[in-house]
């Protein structure tokens, strides 16, 4: 089965592509199709922006697709919301 990845990232891509191909799924990535969609991400958190960005592509491509959005979340400053942590370093 191909499943599209919709994530630039290579450090993401490199995470899961082993373990999912082990279970015979084929990970397509951005970089392997000629699509490039301009996607707002709008959502309230991180959960709502890979939601956005799956949906728009599977709209588009008809393609099962991951997406993620990977954020920084402390409970005890739970509304604090730090899209880019190694800003912090």
């Amino acid at each position: 089965m191909k499943v599209l990845f919709a994530t630039t990232n290579p450090a993401k891509v490199k995470k899961y592509k082993a373990e999912l191909e082990k279970r015979g799924i084929e990970l397509i990535t951005l970089k392997d199709i000629d699509v490039k969609l301009n996607v707002v991400e709008s959502g309230k958190n991180a959960l709502e922006n890979a939601y956005i960005k799956a949906k728009t592509y599977y709209d588009v491509l008809k393609m099962p697709t991951i997406g993620m959005d990977n954020n920084l979340f402390i409970e005890e400053l739970s509304l604090i919301h730090i899209s880019e942590p190694t800003r912090l370093l």
